[in-house]
């Protein structure tokens, strides 16, 4: 979760011109209530929660809108900025991920967005997903994954080995994760599964280094 550090350091450096930015995410408890933070450099910035308006958020710097007390809906979450003269200028919008309908793996670069490795290991992102494709926020369940050796995953525990496959397993949190493998440049291809209750399993291979 991005402490305020981060927030002021978004609205610096990330953020195109006149184009809002709702920091986080639209996945909570039915019924709660949380601030929501808007980085934007227009005049005003307008909150809108499937189709109805929260209101004007609170300019708390240069950059960084504020709106408390924000209950949450299932559904999209939309921020408008403004100009002087209410002229709308952008519009960004979240939406509520559905139930969890599978397992999304993605190998990462060194220098992606995520990218949490050292260059002589390869980094796969693991996260639960709607059937759109959207990250299951509130899934922590554990994935277990199975590895052929010998290839190693090296950030994750081990719950048991059978035979030429190590069985290992994270837990989530955001509904998401990451696993680091190292394998020898002469072992050809390795198939790494993620499995867990209820999903279908995924797959993805690694080729030589």
């Amino acid at each position: 979760m991005l402490g305020s550090t981060s927030l002021y350091s978004l609205a610096e450096d990330s953020v195109p011109d006149n184009q809002p930015y709702i920091i986080g995410h639209w996945n909570y408890p039915d019924n709660s209530i949380n601030p929501i933070y808007v980085v934007s450099d227009s005049e005003n910035v307008e909150l809108f929660i499937n189709g109805i308006s929260n209101g004007f958020g609170r300019h708390e710097n240069k950059y960084l809108f504020t709106f408390d007390n924000v209950i949450f809906e299932p559904g999209t979450i939309t921020a408008v900025s403004y100009d002087t003269e209410g002229k709308e200028l952008g519009k960004y919008s979240l939406v509520t991920s559905g139930i969890p309908a599978q397992i999304k793996l993605t190998v990462l670069k060194p220098g992606e967005t995520n990218y949490n490795g050292n260059s002589d290991e390869t980094v796969i992102q693991c996260e639960i997903t709607d059937f759109y494709g959207r990250r299951c926020l509130q899934d922590n369940r554990t994935v277990f994954f199975e590895i052929e050796e010998p290839a190693e995953m090296i950030n994750a525990s081990v719950p048991l080995k059978e035979n030429n496959v190590r069985y290992k397993q994270i837990s989530l949190h955001n509904g998401e994760n990451q696993i680091s493998v190292k394998k020898p440049s002469s072992s050809g291809e390795i198939k790494i599964t993620a499995k867990t209750t209820g999903l279908a399993p995924a797959v993805v291979s690694l080729g030589n280094s």
